[in-house]
């Protein structure tokens, strides 16, 4: 049975079998609740790869502010410092979505990395998407309307959550995109005139993905192509356009 949960992960199956077989019995499966802190930001922590749920990786800053700058789903891993060599992880990892999630000690995962040029391979090019993402999110932050950002938020939920319902407060999604509460519940009613999106009590469904990516920035986009041209094939759950 584990053997099928772990396959659930986009870049474990992506592994050859030998190289899967090799790594899997190294593998802790826990459920991961929504809310649940999997970490402090410069914490030491073990890799994970999420097998359903989904992380928010955010960064604190001293004054009390904090921004997202990620979130992985099964498309990815959470600990790309350990794959690097470094132990402690410069942000803090919240569960976004309830799901399951597999852990692995990073002295471990370096070991398998070293004697296996497959999986050092296929994590060393999800590494690259991850600082091409990190990299096109700050363009993104700096250069496009609350509205588009909350857009392309959205359609990163919903491709790692395999939902088209997500259970958001308005509050935490001004924290997520570090924005006026006043701004995300303008950019929510803009979206919702649209066709986009229904709001009600703390839950947001998405009613037409193809105008919600219409109504995003280029970034969703550009994350997705260049997730896709690293690793040969798309993010969990991602919907391309209609041509």
């Amino acid at each position: 049975m584990q053997t099928s949960t772990l396959r659930q992960n986009l870049l474990l199956n992506a592994l050859p079998d030998a190289s899967f077989e090799a790594l899997a019995g190294h593998f802790k499966i826990f459920e991961a609740p929504v809310g649940k802190r999997l970490f402090e930001q410069d914490a030491r922590t073990d890799v994970y790869f999420p097998l359903g749920a989904v992380i928010s990786l955010i960064r604190n800053l001293e004054d009390g502010d904090a921004l997202e700058v990620s979130m992985i789903g099964a498309e990815g891993l959470v600990g790309i410092n350990a794959v690097l060599g470094v132990d402690t992880n410069p942000v803090e990892g919240l569960i976004q979505g309830s799901g399951l999630v597999a852990s692995i000690g990073g002295k471990e995962l370096r070991r398998q990395m070293d004697q296996d040029a497959s999986l050092r391979t296929i994590l060393h090019c999800f590494v690259y998407t991850m600082i091409a993402h990190i990299s096109q999110l700050a363009c993104c932050n700096r250069l496009h309307v609350v509205e588009q950002r909350l857009a392309h938020w959205l359609l990163l939920l919903q491709d790692r959550s395999a939902s088209d319902e997500m259970s958001l407060t308005q509050e935490f999604l001004g924290r997520m995109l570090s924005t006026r509460r006043a701004s995300i519940n303008a950019a929510m009613k803009s979206l919702e005139l649209a066709g986009t999106i229904e709001h009600a009590r703390g839950r947001v469904r998405v009613t037409d993905r193809a105008k919600l990516e219409q109504a995003s920035c280029e970034c969703y986009r550009a994350m997705f192509d260049e997730y896709e041209r690293a690793l040969g094939f798309p993010p969990l759950a991602a919907i391309p356009s209609a041509p």
